[in-house]
């Protein structure tokens, strides 16, 4: 509804939206809608432990969620073999360590860069063979499947202990695809390699991360 001032003019009045407060749910309740979408049980608790669905707000007696942030990661598209061999003809390295909340990029590719020990040293060979034949070697780290960073890797090297590291730089378009989605991890070692399927023609082009 609007005012006339003293002027004549029609001042409107200004107006204010309320968003609803969200949904919340308990941790029980939110690992039954992640189940539902397909999400192992260990998956899906460190999904809610990792924060992907927020925080959440702790009461005296449980921890709630808020259900349109679970129920959104229950809706993220599940990536098929052949979309990971059209996007990632080059292969994939695929990394099942948690990503720690609230870290700068810089952080973040330092926190994956290092600490492969369970690689062994001829895998670390055969990796740094294939980068340097098809190109850098894309990078995705998932939390119960969830794909929660993306990267490429550059060089294999050895790091502190000796144990393999990477460098790793910005990813290129094929995480345009990853971002957001999931991916079949299953249980086993804290990575797996998705070997090359074609020799890269041409360094592929890089997403712009942050500023």
């Amino acid at each position: 509804m609007a005012e006339t001032g003293r002027t004549g003019l029609s001042v409107a009045r200004p107006s204010f939206r309320c968003m609803p407060p969200p949904t919340l749910v308990s941790t029980r309740e939110a690992l039954a809608v992640l189940r539902s979408a397909g999400v192992g049980a260990r998956a899906a608790d460190r999904v809610l432990a990792g924060g992907l669905a927020g925080a959440g707000v702790r009461t005296r007696s449980v921890l709630l969620h808020d259900l349109g942030r679970v129920r959104q990661l229950a809706e993220r598209p599940v990536l098929a073999g052949r979309t990971i061999t059209e996007h990632c003809p080059q292969g994939l390295f695929v990394a099942r360590r948690d990503l720690p909340p609230e870290l700068s990029r810089a952080d973040q590719e330092r926190w994956f860069a290092g600490g492969w020990g369970e690689i062994s040293g001829w895998v670390r060979l055969r990796l740094q063979l294939e980068i340097e034949r098809c190109g850098p070697r894309p990078f995705a780290a998932c939390t119960g499947g969830f794909v929660t960073f993306g990267a490429e890797i550059t060089r294999v090297r050895v790091g502190d202990g000796p144990v393999a590291a990477f460098d790793l730089a910005a990813p290129g378009s094929w995480f345009e695809v990853f971002d957001g989605a999931r991916l079949r991890t299953g249980p086993g070692r804290p990575w797996v390699i998705h070997p090359p399927t074609q020799v890269a023609a041409a360094a592929p082009a890089r997403v712009r991360i942050g500023g």
